[in-house]
């Protein structure tokens, strides 16, 4: 049986130094959908490397540019991940796993985040918030 599809979901506001590793943890996905706040450096080009699908919207507040980016997904299952977190190597993994369960409709992911523009220390990976959904 062929897995349930998955949306990838950025947003993204002048992260090149952090949005790179963010994607390549997630360019396994069915879709890739950034939605960028008007950055001036080199994010967007980053964001086209990846084969994402790349919006443009003024930044209002964060509960509703999530809120827009999750409506641009493709697909019912939304892997939500702000640019500056990196998804633990074995996360695909995990995520398709639970996806075999019928009864799941959310997944907590162990995730690496940067704090002041510095990944934190190994018990950062220890690090979970709901971040797939359905």
């Amino acid at each position: 049986m062929a897995r349930e599809k998955i949306s990838a979901v950025v947003t993204t506001f002048n992260n090149a130094a952090t949005l790179e590793r963010c994607l390549a943890g997630v360019a396994w996905a069915d879709d890739l959908v950034v939605l960028d706040s008007g950055s001036t450096d080199a994010t967007l080009q980053i964001a086209a490397k990846y084969r994402a699908r790349v919006f443009s919207e003024p930044f209002l507040d964060y509960a509703p540019q999530k809120q827009s980016a999750i409506d641009k997904a493709a697909h019912d299952w939304v892997l939500l991940l702000d640019a500056d977190e990196e998804l633990t190597p074995d996360a695909r993994g995990v995520i398709e796993q639970a996806l075999e369960n019928p009864d799941v409709a959310g997944l907590r992911l162990p995730r690496r985040e940067q704090m002041f523009w510095t990944f934190q220390h190994a018990l950062s990976w220890t690090n979970a918030h709901l971040r797939l959904f359905d």
